[in-house]
């Protein structure tokens, strides 16, 4: 897909989510797409007074018109510049979460630039996935079966460490809210 036509479907997305969720359309920001079943997982960031990150699932109904039928809410990155939030639909676990450009050091309680490139997750059922970040806003992970993260480590484009798993403490867990059928 070409930036023109990315734009074009990022564009149709998130106006059906407004539509749907009748959410402000200035304080939200597309952090990531990813093809999902028969449509797109889609990580939105909000500002403002209702703010926080959410994953929607939306549909294409018929030539780039879309229906957004669900949302999960989540816990959005803090100090450390990263979160992981975890949701099971049917056999998959989706982790999600938007990616700070900075982490905090609380060492001298200085902050430090990310520029994360990848992110390796290790599962408690033994396998280990490793998705590309580098330029990325946040990040969707849809793993075919349910696992809990085990650990989780987030590197730059020099393939060093920037954070880990134990960093944020804990993953939460979110709902998904499918929309009625109208």
């Amino acid at each position: 897909m070409n930036d023109s036509e990315n734009e074009t479907i990022k564009d149709a997305l998130k106006k059906a989510i407004i539509d749907t969720y009748s959410i402000i359309k200035g304080n939200t920001e597309i952090l990531k797409i990813k093809k999902y079943a028969q449509g797109y997982l889609v990580l939105v960031l909000r500002q403002g007074e209702s703010g926080g990150i959410a994953i929607y699932y939306v549909e294409e109904k018929e030539g780039r018109n879309f229906i957004a039928n669900g949302v999960a809410g989540g816990d959005a990155a803090m100090s450390m510049g990263f979160g992981v939030n975890r949701l099971v639909l049917g056999n998959d676990t989706i982790f999600f979460c938007n990616l700070n450009d900075s982490t905090w050091i609380p060492e001298n309680d200085t902050r430090k630039e990310t520029n994360y490139a990848r992110i390796v997750f290790d599962f408690d059922d033994g396998n280990t996935i490793e998705e590309k970040v580098e330029n990325d806003k946040g990040y969707i992970l849809i793993y075919n079966g349910v696992v809990n993260v085990k650990d989780m480590k987030l590197y730059n484009a020099d393939n060093e460490l920037v954070n880990v798993y134990k960093d944020v403490g804990a993953t939460k867990e979110v709902d998904y809210r499918l929309l009625n059928s109208q």
